[in-house]
C-alpha cells in the first residue's frame, strides 16, 4: 500500500471504500446502509416512501376527511338557506307591500271562506300579479312540494300536506314553492292585527330534505303591520326557542324558525339545544 511514504490508491483502497462494497454484496444490511460514520449513502437510502408510510398516510387522510367535509357541508348549505331565507322575506314582503297600494288593505280584500279552497285560490288571484310564476300546481301531489311525506324538526310527521285542497300552490322563478291558505274574511276583519292567512314555503321545491326548519316553514300574515318586528306583514311570532328545539314535541316543531334564522343569521337550532334562548 505505501512505498517510501507514498500511498497507492488502485492497490490500497480505504476502510471506507471496503465497507461500501461490503453493504453492497449484503442486503441483508440494508438497514445500516444508510449512514456511515455521520454520512449519507444516497446510494443505499432512496429518498421515496416506503408502501406502509403510504398507506399509514392515506388512512390518515381518510379519517380526517370523514370528520371534516361532512360539516363544512353542513354548514356551506347552512349559508345558502340563511341568505335564500332573507332573500324570500324581503320579496314577500314587497309583494304584500305592492298589493296593498293597488288593491288596498289586506282587511278590505276578499279572501274567502276560512280553511277553503276558495279563499285560498281568491287570495292567489289578488297576489298573482307581483310574483314571478313559473309553474301553478295549484295542488297537483309531486309538482311545487313534495309528495314525500314532510317531517317537523323533531323527526315526527308533518300535521300537514301541502297536497291538501285548502291550499293553492305555485312555483316561482328562483326555484321557491309557495302555499297559500286563508283564515278567511271574519277572521281577518275581527281587529287590526289579526291572522289573514298563511303562506307556506319551500325554499328549494320538491327537492330533499323537506324539513320544517331547514328548508320548510309557515309565515302568517295579518291584518296589520308590527312595526316593532321590522317584519312588515309578516307575523314576527316572537323568537320562539320552543318551536326550534328539536327536543320539543311541539306539532308545530321547526315550522316557525324563519324568525330565528332573520334575527339570528344562523341556524344553530339544528346542531344544539337553544330552549333557554
Amino acid at each position: 500500500c505505501r512505498f517510501r511514504g507514498f500511498r497507492f490508491p488502485d492497490f490500497c483502497p480505504s476502510a471506507f471504500t471496503l465497507l461500501v462494497k461490503a453493504l453492497r454484496s449484503n442486503p441483508p444490511f440494508s438497514s445500516l446502509r444508510c449512514r456511515f460514520r455521520g454520512f449519507r449513502l444516497p446510494n443505499f437510502c432512496p429518498s421515496a416512501f416506503t408502501l406502509a408510510e403510504v398507506l399509514v398516510t392515506l388512512t390518515i387522510l381518510g379519517v380526517v376527511a370523514t370528520l371534516v367535509i361532512p360539516n363544512m357541508v353542513h354548514r356551506y348549505n347552512e349559508r345558502v338557506y340563511v341568505t335564500k331565507i332573507k332573500q324570500v322575506h324581503s320579496m314577500l314582503d314587497k309583494i304584500l307591500t305592492y298589493a296593498q297600494i293597488e288593491k288596498g288593505p289586506i282587511t278590505t280584500w276578499d279572501i274567502g271562506n276560512n280553511n277553503t279552497s276558495q279563499g285560498a285560490n281568491k287570495i292567489y288571484q289578488i297576489l298573482r300579479p307581483y310574483m314571478d310564476v313559473s309553474k301553478d300546481c295549484n295542488n297537483t301531489l309531486g309538482q311545487c312540494f313534495s309528495s314525500n311525506q314532510y317531517k317537523l324538526l323533531n323527526g315526527r310527521n308533518a300535521w300537514f300536506s301541502p297536497s291538501n285542497n285548502t291550499f293553492r300552490t305555485i312555483m316561482l322563478k328562483n326555484g321557491v314553492a309557495i302555499g297559500f291558505w286563508s283564515d278567511g274574511n271574519t277572521n281577518c276583519r275581527k281587529n287590526s292585527n289579526t291572522r289573514c292567512f298563511n303562506i307556506l314555503v319551500d325554499l328549494n321545491g320538491s327537492k330533499a330534505p323537506n324539513k320544517a326548519g331547514v328548508d320548510l316553514y309557515d309565515l302568517m300574515v295579518f291584518s296589520g303591520v308590527d312595526t316593532s318586528s321590522g317584519l312588515g306583514y309578516l307575523n314576527l311570532k316572537k323568537l320562539n326557542s320552543i318551536s326550534c328545539n328539536k327536543q320539543n314535541t311541539d306539532n308545530h316543531c321547526g315550522i316557525d324558525c324563519w324568525y330565528w334564522v332573520l334575527y339570528k343569521g344562523n341556524m344553530d337550532y339544528l346542531r344544539r339545544d337553544i330552549s333557554n334562548e
